[in-house]
């Protein structure tokens, strides 16, 4: 009995070694089979695709084409426009390269929306043969279109957005949106107008003993007031306030009557000078550039009409750079505020009137001498006074007051090596600011706690 069990359990793994044998060869011989029959290519034309030369798309109510030049293809209708090659590239390529999903008979055209293509393409080879795409309906899950070629009899096939998306027929698809791009560490002079603006021009100050460099700082010119040392922080504002030449929207081409736009009488005109310095194999080599742009009316939704000057061209961009532009523009906000910062070494005697008392400095800034009404001070002790003579800073402006026609409350005047003077008159407005002019134009107010302090100083300095 138990020769007989282990001769059945013998036999019953025998069997299930060949069975499993069997399968493995078999499963194999499948796979080899599948590998061995190739996944059917799809076609709508039979035509090699190196040899087309045109490639022309219709919507139905407008058309664009494109014709290869050399190795580049390029748009027919804007041989007058600055475009995206890339873009265009790619769009072509697209089109060359359909490949459908799947082969569907056709036997009524209205049926997918053949019969009345939305799209057709066109196809020009170099023997000059031409070949029709036709784009009907989408399908009912709006992944895929309906196409064919124009060869009547021939079947429908799928073919998916993406190819779709190539078919636009509006220029702007291929324009540069970034018109102009710059660096603000290469401004070096600029013009700001407008219809409510007057004209204020900026440039920057050549930097000493190096031709040809310049040292960073910018003086400001307005119908007023000239070559007007402009702040540290409000030229950091200014330059970051300017505008990025960035379309929104394409408007208009070839136009005549810039009125329409509001460009006939710019709200902005402005101008930007680039100075460009490279070193290139030990080689210094500067470029020079000239960016000028005008913008005219607001919009509703926020953007505003611009063009290059002397350009033909109008589009809009974002508005929201113009009021904290504007806001800048004002000089008092623009400039230095220290009503007569002169350097100690171009000057040999002030005279000063501080509210009745007379002072009489000299000095002798090479032998580190000085005086106060003859009496010999400390180089600490006077240059404390002298920081805090020059350190007055106006506060605030007052556009709406002129300086009245009296005995100023303090004045002092600086007498330079050279022989010129420069005198400062202070005048009684309330009791927190004396008046007086900065920059010889526009009147602003100090507070009078800093004539306090210089008193103070001079007390300490004449014990």
């Amino acid at each position: 009995m138990k020769k007989s069990l282990k001769l059945f359990i013998l036999l019953f793994i025998l069997l299930a070694l060949v069975l499993c044998s069997y399968f493995i060869k078999a499963n194999k011989q499948t796979e080899s089979t599948d590998e061995s029959i190739p996944t059917p290519t799809l076609s709508i034309f039979e035509f090699d695709s190196s040899e087309v030369t045109h490639i022309a798309v219709s919507d139905g109510t407008s058309q664009i084409s494109y014709s290869l030049n050399g190795e580049d293809w390029t748009v027919d209708e804007a041989s007058h426009l600055e475009l995206n090659q890339n873009t265009i590239t790619s769009t072509c390529k697209q089109l060359l390269t359909l490949s459908p999903k799947q082969q569907i008979e056709v036997t009524d055209l209205k049926e997918f929306g053949l019969d009345q293509p939305s799209h057709v393409v066109t196809y020009t080879l170099k023997d000059g043969s031409t070949y029709e795409l036709l784009v009907g309906d989408r399908t009912p899950d709006g992944s895929y279109y309906y196409a064919k070629s124009n060869v009547e009899g021939s079947n429908a096939y799928l073919i998916g957005q993406s190819y779709i998306s190539k078919m636009g027929t509006d220029l702007n698809t291929y324009r540069n949106k970034t018109l102009e791009s710059y660096d603000i560490a290469h401004i070096t002079g600029m013009s700001i107008k407008g219809k409510n603006i007057e004209e204020i021009t900026f440039k920057q100050e050549p930097a000493e003993g190096d031709a040809g460099l310049y040292s960073g700082s910018f003086i400001f010119t307005t119908p007023t007031l000239e070559n007007i040392r402009l702040s540290y922080n409000a030229q950091e504002e200014l330059l970051s306030a300017l505008p990025t030449f960035s379309v929104t929207e394409f408007i208009a081409d070839e136009i005549n009557d810039l009125s329409i736009y509001g460009l006939d009488e710019p709200s902005l005109d402005l101008t930007l000078d680039l100075t460009i310095t490279e070193t290139v194999e030990e080689q210094t080599k500067t470029t020079t550039d000239t960016l000028h742009y005008l913008w005219g009316d607001s919009l509703e939704n926020g953007n505003i009409y611009f063009m290059e000057a002397g350009g033909s061209s109008v589009y809009t961009m974002s508005s929201s750079f113009l009021d904290s532009l504007l806001e800048l523009l004002d000089p008092f906000k623009l400039s230095e505020k220290w009503i007569c910062l002169a350097n100690i070494a171009d000057v040999a005697s002030i005279t000063l009137d501080l509210n009745g008392s007379q002072y009489h400095f000299t000095i002798d800034e090479e032998n580190k001498t000085y005086l106060i009404n003859d009496k010999a001070i400390e180089e600490e002790a006077f240059k404390k006074v002298y920081s805090t003579l020059i350190g007055i800073t106006a506060d605030t402006d007052l556009p709406e007051v002129t300086l009245p026609n009296t005995e100023p409350i303090i004045s002092y005047t600086f007498h330079l090596n050279d022989g010129s003077t420069l005198p400062i008159d202070y005048y009684t407005y309330d009791d927190q600011f004396y008046i007086t002019k900065l920059h010889g134009n526009l009147v602003v107010g100090c507070n009078i706690k800093l004539f306090s302090y210089l008193e103070e100083c001079l007390t300490q300095a004449l014990q």
